[in-house]
């Protein structure tokens, strides 16, 4: 069921929860197969989880492309039709970038909207707070008779 948000949120009490149960995760590609920009995700995930937003992580999509695809994108919320995007430095070289924008183009055609963010603002809150306003926007969207 989905949440009502209220436009007062603020990232500094987020980032403060997370600074207090942030979990000791690796950087960078290990023998275990975990990414660069892990801890990251995860904070997007625990600060979305704080504001009692339902959200997938890692979620698979494309299927419904033509031709079919396999994408994953960090987090998701698909009743929403969301796809937020945490974009580290690699996503800086041009062929990474370029794969990027064909995938987001092919999505945004496919109906989903993205949110793109920098790992800074995944640990520090803000993410969060844009991805709520995001959705009270399409809560009052939801509200206008069709």
């Amino acid at each position: 069921m989905a949440r009502s948000f209220s436009s007062g949120i603020n990232p500094a009490r987020i980032a403060d929860a997370l600074a207090h149960d942030a979990p000791a995760t690796p950087r960078k590609q290990g023998r275990k197969g975990q990414r660069y920009g892990k801890r990251a995700e995860i904070a997007l995930s625990q600060s979305l989880a704080l504001l009692g937003i339902a959200h997938e992580t890692e979620y698979p999509w494309g299927k419904e492309l033509n031709p079919p695809r396999r994408y994953r994108s960090d987090v998701a919320i698909p009743e929403y039709r969301l796809l937020c995007e945490i974009d580290g430095q690699v996503h800086s070289i041009r062929s990474k970038r370029e794969g990027d924008i064909a995938r987001q183009n092919a999505g945004v055609m496919a109906g989903w909207a993205f949110l793109r963010f920098t790992p800074a603002q995944a640990r520090d809150g803000s993410a969060a707070v844009q991805v709520a306003e995001f959705l009270k926007q399409k809560q009052e969207e939801r509200k206008w008779p069709t």
